[in-house]
């Protein structure tokens, strides 16, 4: 998931811009009979005019506090507010494994193969699509 935000006004980092970054924290929400919220990692992002990170660690399907602190030497500024965002679904990023192809006849060919690795399906696979260029 990219998270972006807008960067500070160089005004706003009280002259120690240099050693400047955001931390982007992330929770997963839990559900429970009240609502909870996981432990807090955190991506850390250098560079005062930074404005984006890719969270790559996200389980499908759950929903995410997601908040934005910048930082400095002298210590961390306000976090921004709280947004809540929904994992889901997203396209398989593996390719078909194992392929196999035998020709049954002058107009037939038969193919097989295998799943791309779970980690890489991002999702419930649907189908696949098999395309072909005559001669």
């Amino acid at each position: 998931m990219r998270v972006n935000w807008k960067p500070l006004e160089s005004s706003k980092w009280n002259g120690d811009a240099e050693t400047g970054g955001y931390h982007v924290e992330y929770r997963q929400v839990v559900d429970y009979p009240v609502a909870s919220v996981s432990s807090t990692p955190k991506e850390e992002v250098r560079g005062t005019q930074a404005s984006s990170v890719v969270l790559t660690e996200l389980t499908r399907g759950k929903n995410y506090e997601i908040v934005v602190v910048p930082f400095n030497s002298r210590g961390e500024g306000e976090p921004s507010r709280p947004v809540t965002v929904y994992v889901g679904e997203a396209v398989p990023t593996g390719e078909p494994r194992e392929v196999k192809m035998v020709s049954v006849s002058s107009t037939e060919i038969q193919i097989e193969w295998k799943p791309p690795l779970q980690n890489q399906q991002n999702g419930d696979l649907l189908g696949y699509k098999v395309f072909f260029l005559p001669n």
